[in-house]
């Protein structure tokens, strides 16, 4: 697909499983839709590979549901990523079991460690090419 995601998408109240991965989606200066966040009954949220460009929105930790969440964005071969500074949003997220940010430019995020030590059940996580600093 190409184009953009559909707020409409917000209509679908009981949607558990979302996978838009490989998709056209993004593009420079086109980032996570933030009224993501406000599909409550997610459990499975896969955004990898679609070009996303800019700031992450923290209005994806209003997903409380979450149990795997994928943001890779790798794959497109351009210098266009996601990035954060901020990524305390993750702890309202205790059921999550796998996140993968691989490329996601984590390198403002100080408190990386401290906020992925809140999430009780994660067992995979995935930060290839984050440029973290211990």
């Amino acid at each position: 697909m190409r184009g953009k995601i559909n707020s409409s998408l917000t209509v679908l109240h009981h949607l558990e499983y979302l996978d838009l991965s490989g998709n056209n989606l993004g593009g420079v200066g086109v980032s996570i839709p933030r009224f993501l966040g406000s599909l409550q009954s997610l459990v499975y949220l896969n955004l990898s590979f679609m070009n996303f460009d800019g700031k992450m929105p923290s209005q994806l930790g209003n997903i409380s549901r979450l149990q795997y969440l994928s943001l890779s964005c790798y794959g497109y071969g351009n210098i266009s990523r996601l990035r954060t500074d901020d990524i305390s949003w993750l702890s309202h997220l205790p059921l999550l079991r796998l996140l993968d940010m691989s490329f996601v430019d984590l390198n403002g995020t100080a408190d990386w460690v401290q906020v992925i030590n809140t999430l009780p059940n994660l067992r995979t996580l995935i930060l290839s090419g984050c440029e973290l600093a211990l």
